[in-house]
């Protein structure tokens, strides 16, 4: 998405993000002149997010397809870290993982699911 559509899609109510320092931020505020106004930036709506409760613990995966080749995570119970790092490229684990309500676009999030699971802090 370029500046004019992030532009059109803030005009009509939409959430707008940009990508700066390797994570997306939301283009509220000042950050609107400051991205539009600045260097050339990437752009994306705002991703859905589906609550995923697991042992009383709730967690927000990904309801769109992420962009193709963008960093997501998956809780993996049996790493260390709890969780393993793909990139998206809309194959089919890609998608089954996406339909399982297991893909994060932080770390964090996908680790503390796995922990959940397993009933762990």
């Amino acid at each position: 998405m370029n500046y004019l559509e992030a532009l059109e899609a803030l005009k009509n109510g939409k959430d707008v993000e940009y990508f700066t320092g390797g994570e997306w931020w939301s283009l509220t505020g000042l950050h609107i002149l400051y991205v539009l106004l600045g260097e050339d930036a990437k752009f994306r709506l705002k991703p859905s997010k589906r609550a995923v409760t697991v042992n009383g613990k709730t967690f927000y995966s990904e309801v769109d397809k992420p962009e193709h080749s963008s960093i997501y995570y998956i809780p993996d119970i049996s790493s260390e870290d709890m969780y393993f790092r793909a990139k998206w490229i809309n194959d089919n684990f890609d998608n089954r993982c996406l339909e399982r309500g297991i893909v994060f676009l932080n770390k964090e999030d996908a680790a503390g699911y796995a922990k959940a699971v397993l009933g762990i802090e």
